[in-house]
C-alpha cells in the first residue's frame, strides 16, 4: 500500500525543538493535526471522527471496524460466554504502529531524518510512505 503524510496537517516531534504541528500528538487532535499514523488510519477508512483525541491505533473502536485491515493494529479475539456476541474483538498496536509511533514523536531528531526513518519503516513492512506539502512550525510566543 501507497500512504500520503501531509506535512501541513502533521504533528510530530513531541513538545521539543523538532516539534511540528498544534496541539498535542494524537492520531488527531482538537486542532486538526494528526501524527503519521492517524493520516494512515483516515486512508484506510477510519473517519475522522472515530480518530479524535486518540492516542494510537489500539485505541480504535474495534467493534465499529472489525474489518480494519491489520497493518496498524493485531486484532485478537476474546472468546465470552454471551450468546448474543461469543466473540468480541481487540486491537493491540502492530510492530509497524509501535516503531512510526517512536519515530513520529522522536524530539531529537530533524523532519528529515523522520521522513528517512519512516520511509525505511514503511518499506521493511511492504508499503510505501509519502510525504506532501509544507510543515507548519508551533507558533513562537
Amino acid at each position: 500500500m501507497v500512504f500520503t503524510v501531509d506535512r501541513s496537517k502533521w504533528r510530530s516531534g513531541g513538545d521539543g525543538k523538532n516539534k511540528i504541528g498544534i496541539g498535542a500528538t494524537a492520531l488527531l487532535n482538537p486542532s486538526g493535526f494528526m501524527c503519521c499514523l492517524g493520516q494512515t488510519c483516515n486512508q484506510l477508512g477510519v473517519k475522522k471522527v472515530d480518530l479524535v483525541k486518540l492516542g494510537e491505533p489500539s485505541e480504535i473502536d474495534s467493534d465499529k471496524y472489525k474489518k480494519f485491515p491489520d497493518i496498524f493494529v493485531d486484532i485478537e479475539e476474546d472468546y465470552s460466554y454471551d450468546d448474543e456476541y461469543p466473540i468480541e474483538l481487540s486491537f493491540s498496536n502492530s510492530k509497524l504502529s509501535e516503531d512510526a509511533m517512536e519515530i513520529n514523536d522522536d524530539e531529537d531528531i530533524s523532519q528529515k531524518e523522520r521522513e528517512k526513518r519512516l520511509r525505511n519503516l514503511f518499506k521493511e513492512h511492504g508499503h510505501k510512505i509519502k510525504f506532501i506539502g509544507e510543515s507548519r512550525k508551533r507558533a513562537k510566543k
